[in-house]
């Protein structure tokens, strides 16, 4: 995978005897798992060690896979990375605190990345309100929606792998806006705030890996 490590130059390329220099070798993955390649130093140095090889190895991470190793440590979804776990003890599980850009081990953020839910006075509909980051790329958002907390909910609209939400049911409508890697929604529910048959409407986010 010699593609994934990109050598710089070193800071010197005649070395008296016992002398040292540094270079760096960036690596960027371009695929999942285990990566490899081989780094040749050639020299006038004579015998085995010319040329000089060293084994380059790095691991490609998914964008969840990347966010736990940054918080917790570890790749591995268990203990404290575990998606349904809350080490912060706010009230919101891993898995909702990844996919909305929360704080999972400080107080920093709290409940305030939560979605917002309010009445569009010019469509005269609830509002479901949230912000999508671009790269949570292995996370399926749905906004869904019912007339009581134990539904049936209904599917709105959903983004795949931090695309954008692309609408689901006839009557829900979606804005986004918002530059650089997040992007403020807004999903309006299908039925007016008027609408007698349906006096009370309930609206929630639903995340799946």
């Amino acid at each position: 995978n010699a593609g994934d490590f990109v050598v710089g130059s070193p800071g010197a390329t005649t070395l008296a005897p016992g002398a040292t220099t540094t270079l760096d070798v960036t690596f960027t993955p371009g695929a999942l798992g285990t990566r490899t390649a081989a780094l040749h130093i050639a020299s006038n140095v004579t015998g085995s060690t010319n040329p000089f090889d060293i084994l380059l190895t790095g691991t490609g991470l998914t964008a969840n896979q990347n966010w736990m190793q940054q918080n917790f440590g570890t790749t591995s979804a268990t203990g404290d990375a575990a998606p349904t776990a809350d080490p912060n003890h706010n009230g919101i599980p891993n898995l909702i605190e990844y996919a909305l850009g929360g704080d999972p081990v400080g107080s920093t953020t709290g409940t305030s990345v939560l979605p917002g839910v309010g009445v569009d006075a010019a469509a005269h509909c609830l509002a479901f309100s949230l912000t999508r980051y671009l790269d949570r790329n292995d996370i399926t958002l749905t906004v869904q929606a019912a007339d009581t907390l134990t539904g049936a909910w209904t599917n709105l609209a959903r983004s795949v792998n931090g695309a954008a939400f692309t609408v689901l049911e006839t009557g829900a409508m979606v804005s986004e806006t918002g530059t650089g890697g997040t992007r403020a929604v807004t999903v309006c529910d299908i039925y007016q705030t008027t609408n007698p048959t349906h006096p009370r409407r309930f609206m929630r986010l639903e995340v799946k890996q």
